[in-house]
């Protein structure tokens, strides 16, 4: 049975989701001198998207929305590392939050928040050298399929 209180995904606005997002993160994000910046809203293959992003000196966090928080990459010049591989490098297995499967869009944004207050020192507050060797760890950690195989090499 439908429920009627929760929204469908043809009704979720991707700039509102991006703004409301947005207004999660900052905290955050500002109390390090990172300043939000509206990005793009267009129309792609899968619909209407917005982008966004929280910028100080070299260093960005870029984030789309669709029906809910999409892609994250964290950037500082030309490197450009995912979420999901900057927590694989950064994090216990199996403790970061996003992403994840809620019913509120907007808890995404929540779960980053809590990923990066924990686990994201070293873009936050650390320095060049130190964020730039979690994305040369992470370039070679295996993903995919190959990172569920995690027996010892022979």
């Amino acid at each position: 049975m439908l429920n009627v209180s929760e929204p469908k995904e043809a009704d979720v606005d991707p700039t509102h989701m991006r703004d409301e997002g947005a207004a999660l993160l900052a905290p955050l994000l500002t109390a390090h001198g990172f300043e939000y910046i509206p990005g793009v809203v267009d129309r792609g293959s899968g619909g209407r998207f917005a982008q966004g992003a929280f910028v100080r000196d070299s260093r960005c966090l870029e984030f789309s929305t669709r029906h809910s928080l999409g892609d994250v990459v964290y950037r500082l010049g030309e490197h450009a590392l995912p979420h999901v591989a900057f927590m694989r490098a950064v994090a216990p297995r199996g403790a970061a939050r996003y992403p994840g499967f809620r019913s509120d869009p907007l808890d995404s944004f929540r779960d980053l928040a809590a990923d990066i207050a924990a686990y994201g020192t070293a873009f936050l507050t650390g320095t060049n050298e130190a964020f730039l060797g979690i994305v040369d760890l992470a370039q070679q950690a295996p993903s995919g399929f190959a990172a569920l195989d995690r027996r010892p090499a022979r």
